[in-house]
């Protein structure tokens, strides 16, 4: 399992389940390297999380970030080399990794081939190593995919949403060789502790049924989610996140154990 560190979790008002500490930020980048996690995933919004890590060493690490909202209009070149530079200069970095783009309204843009062909001459000047996309369904995927051969593109993927996991996406991936980078694997912690407060009923109820279901099947629910992950063959990297170091150790000691042998449907929670 290849992994990518994300973290949008060092901003301490990100997501539903989020215990970091900043003292901690530090331990989880020297971790994470010595697991052999030498990709961070984050974006030019998240400015907190930017900050945090662009007083710690990333010099080793490979950062894939993404742009806001492009405008298409005169100046849209300058933007985004603007957006890119004032970005490598806050990290102290030299190349951004994987260029994304990051709004979903962003293919549907005026003149949006304009500014996608934009970026891939921004790939041919080594500015960066590559570009993509981060999407939220599969309409989105397919669009994209008949528009260009992005290098990755970024999918939602875990036991609740499992709607990528299909031999249509699988092929156009292959045959376009473009890299699946998994987001939301764990959706913000809900599938790991089940004692986070939510005010939806509907989210209340689906995810009562999930937590009988792990309680009767007597199953780490870090594992039970990383084995269903593992089955995910045609998913290239898994952005995770972590809190602390124990998290970490937690995480590589499910990787290295088995889950029982007993079959289980993971589409009956889709």
């Amino acid at each position: 399992m290849k992994l990518v560190l994300g973290i949008a979790n060092f901003d301490r008002s990100y997501g539903l389940n989020n215990h970091l500490k900043k003292k901690n930020t530090n331990s989880i980048l020297t971790k994470v390297k010595k697991k052999g996690i030498y990709e961070i995933d984050t974006a030019i919004n998240y400015k907190k999380s930017n900050q945090i890590i662009s007083k710690l060493n990333i010099k080793n690490f490979k950062i894939n970030t993404k742009l806001p909202l492009i405008r298409y209009s005169e100046n849209y070149k300058n933007e985004i080399l603007n957006q890119i530079n004032i970005f490598k200069i806050k990290l102290n970095i030299n190349k951004i990794n994987i260029l994304m783009f990051h709004d979903r309204k962003q293919i549907y843009e005026k003149n949006f081939e304009q500014i996608l062909n934009f970026t891939k001459i921004l790939k041919k000047k080594k500015i960066i190593s590559g570009y993509g996309f981060s999407v939220y369904n599969v309409n989105e995927f397919l669009k994209i995919s008949e528009l260009s051969n992005p290098d990755v593109i970024q999918i939602p993927l875990n036991l609740f949403d499992q709607r990528f996991i299909n031999n249509k996406i699988k092929k156009i991936a292959k045959k376009k060789k473009i890299k699946l980078h998994a987001r939301s694997v764990f959706l913000q912690g809900l599938l790991l502790n089940r004692f986070v407060k939510l005010n939806d009923n509907k989210s209340k109820k689906i995810l009562t049924e999930y937590w009988n279901f792990i309680l009767d099947s007597k199953c780490d629910p870090l594992q039970f989610n990383i084995n269903f992950l593992l089955k995910q063959k045609f998913i290239d990297r898994f952005i995770v996140s972590f809190d602390n170091i124990v998290q970490i150790q937690r995480f590589y000691s499910c990787l290295n154990e088995k889950l029982s042998s007993r079959k289980i449907n993971y589409d009956l929670l889709s």
